[in-house]
């Protein structure tokens, strides 16, 4: 069975970390999307990977409401996959695209209003393959049953044939599927390229994995930046801009705010200060920009450069930035390491309860007490405007900052301050 792997060998399902040994080439699968829809017109996009006649019931291995504007094909990103068990496995793929609605209303039978592509393949033994899957208008309404995919508006069989093929994305598109007809999907040397995470990334045996074409959410598909990922891809010095993805969001100029920044990106390791939250999990490679943007394996930490972390508190805010939450009310939520009291909403120097930070449209701006000053706004479960989708502060209304996730890089991230 197939897995999503993120940089450093993180498996999504189950986020079991395996290492690279020897010399040997990865046995992979980097799985391109590709779509004819007009950007603006795409919700957001889904990718299930299992075992074969497991998918239809379970939950997606990544969800973006990315989309990269090119021709002929529009991008929307791109993940590895790996062998959870032999690395001669087979597994299959659903791609859902939501047009006319998100992608998870694609329902069976007639998944209205939605795009589903399907493949079916062996893994190779040490090999890299690519697999470019494109998401076109002409298949939208055409579900297509278990064990076929559209193709041109016509359902083929899903299978990959002859997987030994798929050393290049031209190789192994729409064409292989038997009673295709052939015809290229268009991905072609763009797709490899694109596709570059895998190389631009970093980490022993092929990490760096999850490249591609941008973040999960506004920035981005299910890797990292276009043609790369993280600060190389971008030709900036993280540990200046105090991303560590090499690109702010919030408190943009290094130069006016040189001990602060805004970082936007998602983690799946809960908490601001949990134990997880106080040191990197996944080697800093998290951020809308970076080359796991989902964050899987990742805490809040991930999110800022080295020699930066998480800012503590409202007082270092006030210290390190010279006008608060700054001049530019950037849609989003950069959560810092303070804590309120329960009862009061005082900011407090213990305790586990709210996220404190700088806030516009995401957070309780209401509700913030001058104690928490120069920071603008609360985030908490449930009268605090939390979950907010991507956020989620969990389902105990005394805990949001032993559980926070952020499950997409859009609408904020944290605050980092420079040490």
């Amino acid at each position: 069975m197939g897995e999503v792997r993120l940089p450093r060998e993180l498996v999504a399902s189950g986020l079991v970390l395996t290492l690279a040994v020897g010399c040997r080439a990865p046995t992979q699968v980097m799985v391109e999307t590709w779509t004819d829809e007009p950007c603006p017109t795409l919700k957001n996009t889904s990718l299930t990977v299992g075992a074969p006649g497991t998918l239809r019931d379970k939950e997606p291995s990544a969800v973006t409401a990315a989309c990269a504007a090119r021709t002929p094909l529009s991008r929307i990103g791109s993940l590895v996959v790996i062998p959870s068990d032999a690395n001669d496995d087979e597994f299959s793929i659903h791609v859902v695209a939501g047009v006319d609605v998100p992608s998870d209303q694609c329902r069976d039978p007639d998944y209205a209003g939605c795009i589903i592509a399907r493949r079916t393949m062996h893994f190779v033994p040490h090999t890299e393959l690519e697999l470019p899957i494109a998401l076109k208008d002409v298949c939208k309404n055409v579900p297509c049953s278990d064990g076929k995919t559209c193709i041109d508006g016509t359902c083929v069989s899903d299978g990959v044939p002859d997987p030994t093929l798929c050393t290049t994305p031209s190789a192994c598109d729409e064409g292989i599927l038997a009673g295709s007809g052939g015809g290229s999907t268009g991905s072609g040397g763009s797709g490899a390229s694109g596709g570059a995470g895998a190389g631009g990334g970093s980490g022993t045996g092929g990490s760096g994995a999850a490249g591609g074409s941008g973040g999960v959410g506004a920035s981005g598909g299910f890797g990292g930046a276009g043609g790369g990922c993280g600060p190389d891809a971008v030709g900036t010095d993280p540990t200046v801009v105090g991303c560590s993805d090499g690109t702010r969001e919030l408190m943009t100029d290094p130069a006016s705010y040189p001990l602060i920044a805004g970082c936007s990106g998602a983690w799946s390791l809960g908490g601001t200060v949990s134990p997880a939250a106080m040191s990197q999990q996944c080697g800093g490679v998290a951020g809308d920009n970076g080359c796991n943007p989902l964050g899987m394996g990742c805490s809040v930490a991930d999110l800022c450069a080295a020699g930066w972390h998480v800012c503590d508190s409202a007082a270092e805010v006030s210290v390190k930035s010279p006008d608060g939450c700054g001049q530019q009310a950037v849609p989003g939520f950069w959560a810092t390491r303070q804590r309120t009291e329960y009862l009061t909403h005082e900011c407090v120097d213990n305790g586990v309860n709210n996220l404190v930070g700088c806030g516009w449209t995401v957070g309780d701006a209401a509700s913030i007490l001058p104690s928490c000053s120069p920071l603008n706004a609360l985030l908490g479960y449930p009268e605090h405007d939390c979950p907010h989708a991507p956020w989620s502060c969990g389902v105990v209304d005394t805990d949001e900052a032993l559980l926070v996730t952020k499950t997409g890089t859009e609408l904020g991230g944290v605050l980092c301050c420079h040490d």
